[in-house]
């Protein structure tokens, strides 16, 4: 039928369509991986804030503690314990400070490319830090969003609806085909060739035919086993899709528990 016959261009425009999918979803990975990396840098800034005032908190309770050592109120020992927690927290502070310079170039590798990322001298700020407390999520929106908008659930959705297309044409080769077909021709009797042409173009001299042909395919091993390959291909794609719909849910699932998470974690290293 009709759908037979456009098999072969419903399948290339799915096609398209996939390729279409993918090149979004390459532009939201790079979307989403350089926002990842920006509030990556607004968090290891906000790090090296706390551990610099932890740092200063340490220090201020050393020059407490030595005046009270000065004026005879604490033994000396006690300068010992503090001297420890400075160069701990000022430990802390370092290690915040090389995990914010790194988040830097993360960022700058993605904003100008890796060769380029280390040749910039100026250290990347983050402006804008993620504010507290985070909006409340809908689990069950999120999973529907996901099965709609996911790009490998897109993808094999019209990879699926490419090989039923070409599983209903392999079908359509074992049975039997009906053909119509007709014909219309003018002809020239005349033996000059103006009247001939005059002849033509008057049509007073049509010739016609109308026939019918039937194909009744006996036997087609080649035609057969392209049915059982496409077949198992429909069903082999059909299972590749609920994995890959249970891998987007579970990856939901997961980034729920780690976003209703970020507040209480922002809470207790604010404290």
């Amino acid at each position: 039928g009709w759908w037979y016959n456009m098999g072969t261009v419903k399948q290339a425009e799915l096609a398209e369509t996939a390729e279409e999918v993918a090149y979004q979803a390459q532009m939201a990975d790079v979307v989403g991986s350089t926002v990842k990396a920006y509030y990556e840098l607004a968090y290891t800034q906000r790090a090296v804030e706390i551990a610099q005032r932890s740092v200063d908190l340490a220090l201020g309770q050393r020059e407490v503690t030595q005046a009270r050592i000065d004026a005879g109120d604490l033994a000396p020992v006690e300068l010992m314990k503090l001297d420890e927690t400075v160069a701990t927290r000022q430990g802390d502070l370092l290690e915040a400070e090389m995990s914010q310079r790194r988040a830097g170039v993360a960022l700058r590798a993605l904003l100008v490319g890796s060769n380029e990322a280390g040749r910039l001298g100026s250290a990347y700020r983050a402006v804008d830090l993620p504010a507290s407390p985070i909006p409340s999520r809908d689990l069950e929106a999120s999973f529907e969003t996901a099965l709609i908008h996911n790009p490998d659930v897109r993808r094999q959705e019209l990879d699926l609806q490419r090989r039923q297309i070409a599983f209903r044409m392999s079908r359509q080769d074992l049975l039997p085909s009906l053909d119509f077909t007709a014909s219309l021709a003018l002809n020239g009797v005349d033996e000059h060739t103006r009247g001939g042409l005059e002849d033509v173009f008057s049509g007073n001299h049509p010739y016609w035919t109308v026939g019918v042909t039937l194909t009744v395919p006996l036997t087609n091993r080649s035609a057969e086993t392209s049915f059982r390959q496409r077949r198992a291909e429909v069903e082999m794609a059909l299972l590749s899709l609920k994995s890959l719909h249970e891998t987007a849910l579970g990856g939901v699932e997961n980034a729920y528990t780690q976003v209703t998470s970020y507040d209480e974690q922002i809470h207790i290293a604010e404290t």
